[in-house]
């Protein structure tokens, strides 16, 4: 009923206000254009005073249409600019705030990572060293190891009156191509040297005492290393000098080399000695020791390294984990934001407008009465009351309220 009293009150301003302009356009001394309603006294449009109101009208929504749809364009873009600012500012602080706590992170697990790191390389140095040292040491070991275990041919020898094992010092392979054989030896174009060692180089040498009844051999043919063929060298007494028959009669001075005689059953004791020998063997305890102790310390570090790099790893999980989860809230957060700004903008309205009923209710105004009577009704700002929802409709009525007395009529009793 409100409403239409409104619509109504409205509607009859229109009419007042088109009225009074179409009998100051009729002129002073001309019959008046518009009669008058016998409703309500008001003067009324005839049908083409109608049609140009109409048409005022129209043009005049229109404009005001046009007016709202720009103010809601640009309402809309001021809104959407507001929020995106609003949005990456608080996408900023949160980003900030991650990237302060993944420094933080850093500094805290960095400087141990970093000194297992580089305590771990100089071990790795250290066994690379040590794993060298002891490749080294057993090539070596491999070595005399293959010259203990080398068997000449003809192991036992004897020379000078004394009975030797031709593995002892000063006994040397030969191998060479074999220049003449003589009575007393053969001439040898080849090299010498300690069993499974460099040789003295290539050269003519005599081997005295070969036993070529033993051993045929010819002009020409080849001594071997597999054949394992050794001789004593004695430095004060190894020149054999040979005269050169087939070019030129020269007589040539090389070294020589004496076999010995075969011995074929060397004294017990002899025999004894040289079965004690101990074979060296590939281990080197003290090497190996190292290693193992290098291995051992690595294997600590890389497991509190891992350690380290896990706890970092998980807890920078998190820290994106809750950062990511924080920027997806942030629509929802801001749109509790400006709800509850805009429900308090709507708060502080009807409290203006409730205070504007209320002082004009104060002052005996008709509508401020009638509009306080609603609210005690309707709970609008103000506790249900209607008893003094009552009191301001009968006041209303007494101020000339036409719709105070339907209302008050149309309250309950209860």
């Amino acid at each position: 009923m409100r409403m239409q009293m409104r619509g109504d009150m409205k509607l009859e301003t229109i009419i007042v206000l088109f009225g009074i302009a179409l009998q100051t356009y009729a002129g002073p001394g001309t019959a008046p254009i518009v009669s008058v309603s016998p409703l309500n006294n008001f003067a009324v449009p005839n049908a083409y005073q109608q049609r140009l109101i109409d048409e005022q009208t129209g043009a005049w929504q229109q404009q005001q249409a046009e007016i709202a749809a720009e103010k809601a364009a640009e309402q809309k873009a001021a809104q959407e600019a507001a929020y995106k600012a609003d949005y990456d500012a608080a996408v900023e602080k949160l980003t900030t705030a991650r990237n302060d706590a993944t420094k933080a992170l850093d500094d805290k697990y960095d400087p141990d990572i970093a000194n297992l790191q580089s305590h771990l390389f100089s071990l790795k140095q250290k066994l690379f060293q040590l794993e060298s040292q002891r490749g080294e040491a057993e090539r070596v070991n491999a070595h005399l190891r293959a010259k203990q275990l080398f068997t000449p041919k003809d192991p036992w020898r004897s020379l000078d009156g004394h009975v030797y094992n031709a593995k002892d010092e000063n006994w040397l392979q030969f191998v060479g191509t074999i220049l003449e054989v003589k009575p007393n030896g053969i001439l040898v174009r080849g090299e010498f040297g300690p069993p499974l060692e460099a040789s003295f180089g290539e050269r003519e040498f005599f081997v005295a005492n070969f036993p070529i009844e033993l051993y045929p051999m010819a002009d020409g043919e080849v001594f071997t290393s597999n054949m394992c063929l050794v001789a004593h060298l004695n430095e004060k007494s190894s020149i054999y000098q040979y005269t050169n028959t087939t070019i030129d009669l020269r007589v040539n001075t090389v070294r020589k080399l004496d076999y010995g005689r075969i011995v074929t059953s060397p004294p017990p004791d002899l025999v004894q000695k040289w079965s004690n020998l101990v074979i060296v063997g590939d281990s080197n305890p003290a090497l190996t020791t190292q290693i193992e102790d290098n291995q051992k310390l690595q294997n600590a570090d890389e497991t509190q390294l891992s350690f380290f790099k896990d706890q970092l790893s998980k807890t920078l999980d998190m820290v994106n984990e809750d950062y990511l989860a924080k920027v997806q809230e942030v629509p929802a957060i801001l749109a509790k934001i400006a709800k509850t700004k805009q429900d308090e903008k709507k708060r502080l309205v009807q409290d203006r407008v409730l205070k504007f009923n209320q002082d004009a209710a104060d002052r005996g105004d008709a509508y401020g009465l009638l509009r306080m009577g609603e609210r005690y009704r309707d709970a609008e700002g103000v506790p249900k009351d209607l008893t003094k929802s009552r009191a301001y409709f009968t006041k209303a009525i007494a101020a000339g309220s036409t719709s105070a007395d339907a209302e008050l009529k149309a309250l309950p009793t209860n």
